[in-house]
């Protein structure tokens, strides 16, 4: 079983006011459905694959602005695994694990970086800590 395809449905992105004072910024991803499906490896060779349909969102509080990310996320698997995935999803919407965590970091790390791309054209500022250098108290043998 492994992630064969991603793709982003829609975005949407929105600042609603200007940034002030203390923002409280959460992420949440929520795999909305699970489906299957067919697509071609090649001229003769068709497999099942799983569509695991997701929204990612980021919101921005006191009501600054959200960004909302809808995709889904192609998985191969055989056909008793489709079978066992499905039946599953329609229990109790869950997946395997093992699967939930391979899909949800991968939706992660793909939406993250749309989502900074995003926020930054509208003004927002990065959902995630970014790595930034900090001096050394003692500078001044760097100065030449």
């Amino acid at each position: 079983m492994a992630i064969v395809g991603f793709y982003f449905d829609k975005i949407n992105v929105e600042r609603l006011e200007p940034l002030k004072g203390q923002i409280s910024i959460k992420n949440d991803i929520k795999l909305k459905n699970v489906e299957k499906d067919t697509i071609s490896l090649s001229k003769e060779n068709k497999s099942e694959v799983i569509l695991i349909r997701f929204e990612f969102s980021t919101t921005y509080e006191p009501k600054i602005g959200f960004l909302n990310i809808l995709g889904h996320v192609s998985y191969l698997v055989n056909e008793k695994e489709a079978k066992e995935i499905l039946n599953g999803w329609k229990k109790d919407k869950k997946l395997p694990s093992d699967m939930t965590i391979k899909v949800l970091n991968f939706i992660f790390s793909k939406a993250t970086i749309m989502a900074l791309k995003m926020t930054e054209e509208v003004g927002l500022p990065p959902q995630i800590q970014l790595p930034s250098l900090k001096p050394k108290t003692d500078v001044s043998g760097y100065i030449g």
